[in-house]
């Protein structure tokens, strides 16, 4: 708004301007006007209608003067226009009057979106008076409107693709690498789907496509050209696309149709799918190991053991692992490494890069020389990645494999059996004491036991004297000649080492003190000399050691003393449990840590499986008490590992303890799992009892007969629970137990106890293995014997 002023008089004004369409009577806003129902009613008359008002108020100013119209402009759309003719002839506004001015034959198509723009512009002057001067108003209004008309014309397109392969249809773009160069190109069906989104009836009239630079016509496809709104048709065109060349494939469409009933009014749409074909490499690698048993290698690495199944096999030995490469995936690959590790050391397999197609593998060979008899790794494990690349596209990929074999901890082990018996055959027991000599005999025995003076320690009578003058410890065989005194002669002989003697005859006193010369051979090196109390006024006792003899007996006409000589029989028995033969260099065996046999075994060679066997003859004369006898085997492998191994064996002197012993083979067993190491046995027995490593609360016990081909027994227990045992048969000389226990790997064995359940052997109520205590038995003489029970057959 703009003011004007002459003087004091005073001229203002304000215009506003509405366009509408006049249908007959009516005037309808443009904004407002309906979709029209078909292209003859798309075109329209239109009025612009201009409100002007002189807004100066005499109430207010009375300088307020008549605005007399001088021009009336309009631009619209950017057009400029002069429309003051639609303006009475002298118009004018007196102060507060409002006035209307219509501008008609405008025409505008409501089936076309636009926006139309009108700003007008008048100029006033004041009325003529005696303060006549030329003035202007200049009033402006800026307007716009949408015209946004339904389309009587609009359709759609979308494109797809897809592939029917085995019952299922799926996406182009989501097709899956072919694993096989064969299923590369694959027949795909493109849909073009047009839909009539306007509202009238269309017919299609066009449809073309370009794919790879090349354009088809596709009409003649569409099964039916005519669509009514809210309808389509489609066009299925068939095609092939290798699925193995990677990149974008891109389909383009457009289609034009024409609105039925509205003369020559078309429309068209256009779309584009687009979708990648990406490819990877795919390789696979699988190691095998084979050994060089027989001819060729076809012996399994894991399944090889020289040292057990071939005889004289040696230590070394070639193992040809095999790594097998594929190509897995539908295009070219280079095959650009091949690493191996094995135990931690990695290594290139590949000598050069090669090329495989799809389909196609190779093997690479490595020799590796395994020397069998040193101590190697409880586990030889081999790594293999292979990475590769293809040759057409790029891309890399990899695969590993890996392959174990399983080696012995100890590749050189024996195992070592003792078992004493007397020469009848019976348990070895000594001697339970001494025999005191209570009258003066006229004989005495001895055993010559070959010790020096100062391993006797007889103490109990000032006439005893010893001397040596020369070792026995190495002679088997010395002369002996035992005197009085005097010189009465009573023995000279020669004697060898544990052979026992006599001396006097028996029917008259043997004379106070003997005289014992011991001599290296007759009329030789005199090696000891004793003087010996014979009267028995000083206490002597049988299993007195007097030098290089050992009393065993005393006696006269009336009295006879002689006790057992503890002379026995060793048995032993090697295995060599392990997969390396073994050189047995010697067997020595201790009682109560004094060395009493060395039994050279020449480096007798023992293959993987084998025993040996033999019997020694031991001497416990000297045993007073209890004798623990250690065995010890001295052996090596091939290449120089030892591989010593022990076993042990108690004698003892009186009875076990448990006042109930079993002496008749049982057809059925109690036993109680304890869950105690080997060091807790307690039993009287030769047994054999391994902790590999703790036990459990819960076990699986397994019990079997010592070949393993009949298992009596296999299931869960724990600490304190009892678990039975039975045979149709007479029970095994040995029985094993298996106790295992469960890790994350699997079950594995904890310990394993293996001893006699034939009876034959002493057995008593609650003798104890290692983790496994007898609680009762049934056999024929005894009937049920159980801990608690009236066991009245004990």
């Amino acid at each position: 708004m703009i003011l004007f002023k002459k003087l004091t008089v005073v001229v203002s004004l304000q215009m506003d301007v509405q366009c509408v369409v006049v249908e007959g009577d009516f005037r309808i806003p443009c904004d407002q006007v309906p979709r029209p129902p078909d292209a003859a009613s798309c075109v329209k008359p239109v009025e612009y209608v201009y409100q002007v008002t002189n807004i100066c108020d005499p109430n207010l100013n009375t300088n307020c003067d008549t605005a007399v119209f001088q021009s009336f402009d309009v631009v619209r759309n950017g057009d400029l226009q002069d429309i003051f003719p639609i303006l009475p002839p002298g118009a004018a506004l007196a102060p507060t009057e409002t006035g209307f001015y219509v501008e008609s034959g405008n025409e505008f198509d409501f089936c076309l979106d636009q926006t139309v723009e009108t700003n007008a512009i008048i100029v006033a002057n004041t009325a003529p008076g005696p303060s006549v001067g030329v003035c202007a108003a200049e009033a402006s209004n800026n307007f716009t409107i949408s015209f946004e008309a339904d389309q009587p014309c609009e359709v759609s397109l979308d494109i797809a693709c897809f592939v029917d392969e085995n019952g299922s249809r799926i996406n182009c773009q989501d097709v899956p690498m072919p694993e096989n160069e064969g299923d590369c190109v694959k027949g795909v069906t493109y849909s073009y789907v047009v839909s009539n989104v306007g509202d009238n009836d269309q017919r299609i009239i066009d449809l073309d496509r370009e794919r790879d630079g090349i354009s088809v016509d596709l009409k003649a496809l569409i099964d039916e050209p005519d669509i009514s709104p809210g309808r389509f048709s489609v066009a299925r065109e068939s095609d092939v696309l290798d699925f193995c060349v990677e990149r974008i494939v891109s389909t383009s469409a457009e289609v034009t149709s024409e609105a039925l009933g509205i003369g020559d009014l078309t429309c068209s749409a256009q779309n584009t799918l687009s979708f990648p074909i990406s490819i990877s490499c795919n390789v696979a690698v699988e190691v095998s190991c084979f050994a060089d048993e027989a001819n060729g290698f076809p012996v399994p690495c894991d399944e090889f053991n020289p040292l057990r199944d071939i005889a004289d096999a040696g230590c070394e030995h070639v193992l040809k692992y095999v790594y097998t490469v594929t190509n897995t995936g539908p295009v070219d690959d280079v095959i650009q490494s091949v690493v191996a590790t094995r135990n931690g050391e990695s290594f290139e397999v590949l000598d050069q890069e090669f090329n495989l197609a799809p389909g196609e593998f190779r093997d690479l060979d490595e020799f590796v020389l395994v020397d069998y008899c040193q101590g190697l790794p409880a586990e030889l494990n081999t790594e293999v990645e292979v990475t590769a690349d293809m040759l057409v596209a790029g891309g890399s990929c990899f695969d590993t494999d890996d392959y174990s074999i399983i080696l012995p901890e100890s590749q050189c082990s024996l195992e070592l059996s003792l078992s004493c018996s007397t020469f009848d055959g019976k348990e070895c027991v000594l001697y339970p004491g001494k025999e005191l000599c209570k009258h003066h005999p006229s004989f005495l025995e001895f055993k010559f036991v070959g010790r020096p003076c100062s391993h006797g320690g007889y103490k109990f009578s000032d006439k005893y004297k010893c001397d040596d003058y020369g070792a026995m410890e190495s002679i088997s065989t010395v002369h002996i000649t035992v005197t009085s005194i005097k010189g009465d002669e009573y023995f000279a002989a020669s004697v060898a080492y544990g052979e026992r003697i006599r001396i006097g005859h028996g029917y008259e006193r043997l004379h106070d003190i003997l005289v014992v010369n011991i001599f290296d051979r007759a009329h030789g090196k005199l090696l000891q000399r004793m003087n010996i109390d014979a009267s028995c006024s000083n206490p002597l006792y049988t299993l007195d050691i007097l030098g290089g003899l050992i009393l065993l007996g005393f006696g006269d006409e009336k009295h006879h003393v002689s006790i057992p000589d503890n002379e026995f029989q060793l048995s032993y028995e090697i295995t060599n449990i392990g997969y390396t033969p073994a050189l047995l260099e010697g067997l020595s065996v201790a009682a109560n840590d004094v060395e009493i046999l060395a039994t050279p075994l020449s480096f007798l060679q023992l293959t993987a499986g084998e025993t040996i066997t033999g019997t020694e003859i031991i001497d416990l004369s000297m045993a007073s008490e209890p004798v623990t006898l250690n065995g010890a085997v001295l052996a090596e492998n091939l290449s120089g590992v030892s591989c010593d191994t022990t076993d042990s064996l108690e004698i003892g002197i009186a009875e076990p303890p448990s006042e109930c012993r079993c002496i008749d083979c049982p057809y059925a067993y109690k036993f109680k799992y304890t869950g105690g190491t080997c060091d807790d046995s307690e039993n009287s027995q030769k047994f054999w009892c391994s902790d590999k490593e703790s036990i459990s609360d819960w076990v699986r016990i397994v019990v079997t007969d010592h070949k393993e081909k009949y298992v009596f027994f296999e299931g869960d227990v724990e600490v304190g629970q009892l678990f039975e045992i039975e045979s149709k048969h007479k029970f095994p000389e040995y029985t094993v137990f298996k106790i295992m226990v469960k890790d994350s790997h699997g079950w594995s064995v904890a310990q394993v106890v293996k001893f006699n359940t034939s009876c034959e052997k002493p057995l008593f109520l609650e003798d104890t293995f290692g983790a496994i205590q007898v609680y009762g038995w049934k056999n024929h003489k005894q009937g049920t014997i159980v801990v608690g029970g009236d066991n009245t057959h004990c």
